[in-house]
């Protein structure tokens, strides 16, 4: 079979093949009817998911990486859903010193879930701020926000100095 003179496999537009993310946009249809930490936690996880919010200072304690890597990612997409189908239990998961932990008190979901919530409230924090350079009435947001993120610290002990990932939440 002879290919025509007019066709050249390698002039194919790069728009014809949109770059698809790894999973769907997140959608939180049940989270209303979870308890405010795992709102804020489900919906924190779903906004680093869909925004590519990037996630600063990581290093997983256990495995001495300093990257964040696409099986991390995938980790915070599957918690933010089995949050919203009820299948997560944020209170024995999250906080400080649950069963099954490492040395240091945390665990794996922990170590990569935390510094995600810290990098949303700084990102979000940040977005917000530049809305009150430009004008925009953010004062609520602004409260709302710092107000989430002091329920949401206090609630998984990360407001304790000597909790290992305080640091993400100077």
């Amino acid at each position: 079979m002879s290919s025509s003179p007019d066709y050249d496999k390698t002039d194919i537009p790069s728009d014809i093949f949109p770059k698809i993310p790894p999973w769907p946009c997140l959608q939180l249809s049940n989270i209303s009817t979870r308890s405010r930490a795992a709102q804020i936690t489900a919906t924190a996880l779903a906004a680093v998911c869909n925004d590519d919010i990037q996630i600063e200072d990581y290093l997983p304690e256990p495995r001495g990486e300093p990257y964040w890597d696409p099986n991390d990612l995938a980790v915070l997409h599957m918690v933010a859903i089995q949050i919203d189908k009820g299948l997560f239990d944020v209170e024995t998961q999250l906080k400080w010193k649950v069963p099954h932990t490492y040395r240091d008190g945390t665990n794996y979901i922990q170590q990569v879930v935390i510094p995600a919530l810290a990098s949303y409230f700084k990102a979000t924090k940040e977005k917000t701020l530049l809305a009150l350079k430009d004008g925009e009435n953010a004062d609520d947001v602004l409260a709302h926000l710092d107000d989430d993120r002091a329920y949401l610290m206090c609630f998984l002990g990360v407001d304790n100095e000597a909790h290992p990932m305080f640091r993400y939440f100077l």
